[in-house]
């Protein structure tokens, strides 16, 4: 085969001898892509019987995510974070995660119903440090668990226009 260029070696000669070398890359037989066909790669629907109907099950009530309800317990009105804000962003945002909270809370215990107070304080960048209370400690945990992932607008004092802290507290009810 041809050696490696070395430093000082002539150039042009190494061209011309790799020039005038028939040299093949890879097999004469396939192409570096390979493009035929295979199983499950069919282009259009396949329709095994046209005259049968299809019956889709109905969803089980199990399998529909429990319903939370959230009321406003008591806010810290010191601030320009308003209590409409944060229920939208809770009811918007971050309810999906409550919902999972509580689903894995009904998977350990099917009758698993009640009130979670949940009291927060958004601090001076928009983050959130809270706790749960009031059904089990597992449910409790995650809540907190995805407390500590929310965000809200900077909390500002309305008289001084300084970002400060809000304290929240609110009350969700949990039912099936």
């Amino acid at each position: 085969g041809m050696s490696r260029r070395t430093p000082g070696a002539d150039l042009k000669t190494q061209i011309d001898a790799a020039r005038d070398k028939h040299v093949t890359i890879g097999t004469p037989t396939r192409t570096r892509t390979d493009d035929r066909q295979r199983l499950g790669t069919v282009i259009g629907p396949v329709i095994d019987n046209p005259d049968a109907i299809a019956h889709l099950p109905d969803r089980r009530p199990e399998d529909t995510l429990p319903r939370l309800t959230i009321k406003p317990v008591k806010q810290d009105l010191g601030t320009t974070l308003s209590v409409d804000l944060v229920l939208s962003r809770l009811s918007n945002l971050y309810m999906a995660g409550l919902q999972r909270c509580y689903a894995k809370g009904l998977a350990a215990d099917a009758s698993l119903a009640g009130k979670v107070t949940v009291a927060f304080t958004v601090d001076e960048t928009g983050k959130v440090d809270g706790e749960a209370s009031g059904l089990t400690g597992g449910v409790n945990a995650c809540i907190e668990s995805q407390m500590s992932t929310w965000r809200f607008p900077i909390p500002k004092s309305p008289k001084t226009h300084e970002p400060t802290s809000a304290a929240f507290t609110v009350s969700l009810a949990l039912a099936r």
